[in-house]
């Protein structure tokens, strides 16, 4: 059965289990990245990383919040909701990141004044 409502809520509790079943694997396809040009690093929501000037890469979590779409204000603006958890180095498992905290502030600039 081909599932057509899958949210990432559900991808969630697929890589977990997928963790478990094999970690090896998940460790390995989730720590790999490869360079990308700059068609990907312009798309709108796939997350790419930039070890330089015109160096960029990307990797399994950056496509697939690619895929689920980023977060458009809050402290999460222009990241995915689908996170891996590590501790230390070790992987282990996968959350869903909410956006529900107070905004973050960008870069140079003040915090936002605490609301009443």
């Amino acid at each position: 059965m081909i599932k057509t409502d899958v949210g990432v809520e559900e991808f969630v509790v697929f890589m977990n289990n997928l963790l478990e079943v094999d970690p090896d694997f998940v460790k390995s396809l989730v720590g790999f990245r490869t360079p990308c040009d700059t068609g990907l690093v312009e798309h709108p929501t796939v997350q790419v990383g930039w070890l330089g000037d015109d160096f960029h890469i990307a990797g399994f979590i950056g496509v697939m919040n690619g895929f689920f779409g980023v977060y458009d204000d809050g402290k999460l603006e222009g990241h995915g909701a689908f996170a891996a958890v590590y501790d230390g180095v070790t992987l282990k498992g996968f959350k869903l990141q909410t956006n529900t905290a107070k905004e973050r502030p960008r870069p140079g600039q003040p915090a936002p004044p605490e609301k009443d």
